[in-house]
């Protein structure tokens, strides 16, 4: 059952099932699309760090101390995240995203995000 405040899509992208996993778990796919810099350890309780501003003050340069929370690939990976900078008051905060591949052919793959744990005092 999900939130009220979970943040729920999915999409199908035209690319094999690997190729997706390389991109969303590896310092060389993040910063090919989402981010110009990352700190990823990956295994499970591994640092996962998106940095969107690399150069900026520590604590202010992105999703900085967040941690993978699960590992199977190339099905389900999972890691906490926080809110940015320019919102305090819930920057503290840790939710969990969870990302979900699905092969549907040899060129298509289905992924599920979910972002869960703002809790109501966030809508």
């Amino acid at each position: 059952m999900r939130s009220l405040t979970d943040i729920y899509f999915e999409m199908e992208l035209h690319s094999q099932i690997d190729r997706i996993w390389e991109q969303i778990t590896t310092m060389e796919g993040i910063t090919s699309f989402f981010s110009p810099m990352a700190n990823i350890d990956f295994r499970v309780d591994g640092l996962f760090e998106i940095l969107f501003a690399p150069s900026a003050l520590i604590g202010e340069r992105g999703a900085e101390g967040m941690r993978i929370l699960v590992i199977d690939k190339p099905h389900l990976f999972g890691f906490t995240w926080n809110s940015p900078p320019s919102m305090p008051n819930l920057r503290g905060q840790r939710t969990a995203i969870f990302i979900y591949l699905v092969s549907i052919s040899d060129t298509t793959t289905k992924l599920t995000f979910i972002n869960s744990g703002y809790g109501m005092s966030s809508v």
